[in-house]
């Protein structure tokens, strides 16, 4: 992620971990007491084929964490079992079009003040124009070759649909599943897949309005970074999950 920032204001950091042992992405948001939101890149597509859902051996979740260089206690960053996961069924692998998944946990997560689910932002939240914060523990620059044990974040604004889908026609098709943001000189990279497109409201409350998905490189000149657009999916997490988020 580039050009960032350590604001311990920015106290949303509670809703995400670096999570997922053995998947190839690592970013993921607690939605309620037993299910995770990610992306798709972060599943093994060879484990999964061609199934929407599938039951997943030999990966845990590792809950609360956020500095991967502390030792981790039971009670604060509890490892938890993954009993399966499931993927839009219109994913398309060309496009990155519905790129969302689900991963439902073995067990129920504890809540406390460092593990609390998140709630899910509007479609009348997408103003262009508007500020929004991506984290991550990705790259900083384009080719980055260090790795990083500390979440860090930094500020974008929403762009418009006209400016996304001229800045991106060159290298995906866009639909209005997708979102984007931009910043001069600001990103998400490599590794930050998965992680949480947020918003503050006038009352302090954080809500999460998208997914990192994809872009072409890190913080190249007018070209936005890909969100999922996560209001769009508001009901097919709720049939997914049987419940609704808050």
């Amino acid at each position: 992620m580039n050009n960032q920032s350590s604001d311990p204001k920015l106290d949303f950091e509670h809703f995400y971990f670096k999570a997922l042992r053995h998947f190839s992405g690592c970013t993921v948001v607690v939605v309620n007491a037993n299910v995770l939101l990610g992306k798709l890149k972060q599943i093994d597509r060879k484990q999964m084929g061609s199934s929407v859902e599938y039951t997943v051996s030999s990966v845990q979740a590792l809950l609360g964490a956020h500095d991967t260089s502390a030792a981790f206690t039971p009670e604060d960053s509890p490892t938890v079992p993954i009993s399966n996961v499931i993927i839009h069924e219109s994913y398309n692998d060309v496009n990155l079009d519905n790129d969302i998944a689900l991963i439902r946990l073995d067990q129920d997560i504890t809540f406390s003040a460092k593990k609390i689910p998140i709630c899910l932002g509007k479609a009348e939240d997408l103003v262009p124009g508007r500020q929004v914060v991506i984290s991550g523990w990705g790259d900083r620059v384009e080719d980055d070759t260090a790795s990083y044990s500390k979440p860090f974040t930094t500020e974008l604004n929403l762009s418009s649909t006209a400016d996304c889908t001229s800045a991106t026609n060159t290298y995906t098709t866009w639909t209005d599943n997708m979102i984007c943001a931009y910043a001069p000189n600001k990103d998400t990279c490599q590794g930050d897949s998965g992680g949480p497109l947020v918003i503050q409201k006038s009352t302090g409350f954080w809500l999460q309005i998208g997914i990192v998905s994809f872009g072409q490189g890190c913080a190249r000149p007018n070209l936005p970074g890909v969100y999922t657009n996560l209001p769009k999916y508001e009901s097919w997490i709720a049939t997914k999950t049987g419940s609704n988020t808050c």
